[in-house]
């Protein structure tokens, strides 16, 4: 799961993830849409069959997130959840 702890932004801006090289990539990036100001996201589960960058050498079990937007300040968070 991610937590975005944003402490600026405009209703501009947007937070991707992007798909990653699994078989449900397919289904495509995730954004989500701000909406101005001091705000708390909160993001996932994410299926790694999706996000998660699996063929790659360098790569490998990372996840890509893009920051759109000229204003957006804050924190990203990642939480792990065991099976």
């Amino acid at each position: 799961m991610l937590r975005f702890s944003i402490s600026a932004a405009t209703a501009a801006d947007t937070i991707t993830i992007k798909a990653g090289d699994g078989f449900r990539s397919g289904l495509g990036d995730l954004v989500l849409s701000l909406t101005g100001g001091v705000q708390e996201v909160l993001c996932g589960p994410l299926e790694t069959a999706r996000f998660k960058i699996q063929n790659a050498v360098t790569d490998k079990g990372k996840i890509y997130i893009d920051y759109a937007g000229s204003t957006i300040a804050g924190t990203a968070f990642l939480y792990l959840i065991e099976k």
